[in-house]
């Protein structure tokens, strides 16, 4: 679903695609809508944070390699955290270029996770750090709470994330030797 039409190329130009994963069960089970729900959520009886951040862990890593292997290289990707409903679990990927962009929209667009579709759109976002918030990302605060249009993005360890790149790394250049 286009909440916008964009007849710009150059908007996916390198193949930036909105994923929006409406809130996949670990986000949905894990926040209270705050800025940063895990904190927030750190703060009700019974939550136990560590398992909550393995859980999204878990599931960046398995939309990384999912998303890798079958439409393409990545370049970028980010799960917003937002504490307004329209951000919040949206999975923002930037690929390699755009033909694994639109290939990636057209077959997750088909799909479900979670017992819930998966709603994707092209999205006229230059990169990542175009959409994500920079007061958040230089303090993991904002002054804007839930009217911030920018993105919360989650922070994971910087360990899976390097990891998950360097497998992808190695997956693409050793396909590109055998051809």
């Amino acid at each position: 679903m286009f909440h916008r039409l964009y007849s710009d190329p150059v908007y996916i130009e390198r193949g930036k695609l909105l994923n929006e994963m409406k809130k996949s069960g670990r986000l949905e089970q894990s926040h209270g809508y705050n800025t940063n729900f895990l904190e927030e959520a750190a703060k009700k009886d019974g939550f136990d944070k560590e398992k909550a951040q393995k859980q999204l862990e878990q599931f960046f890593s398995d939309v990384f390699v999912e998303l890798s292997l079958k439409y393409g290289k990545i370049q970028d990707m980010g799960v917003a955290g937002n504490l307004n409903k329209y951000l919040n679990g949206n999975v923002y990927v930037e690929f390699e270029n755009e033909s694994s962009a639109s290939i990636c929209f057209l077959k997750t667009n088909k799909r479900w996770y979670n017992g819930k579709p998966i709603i994707c759109e092209l999205s006229p976002v230059v990169n990542l750090d175009a959409a994500c918030c920079q007061s958040y990302e230089t303090s993991s605060k904002c002054d804007r709470d839930s009217s911030c249009g920018y993105a919360h993005f989650l922070k994971f360890d910087p360990k899976l994330e390097k990891t998950l790149y360097a497998s992808q790394w190695k997956y693409y250049h050793s396909k590109h030797l055998d051809d």
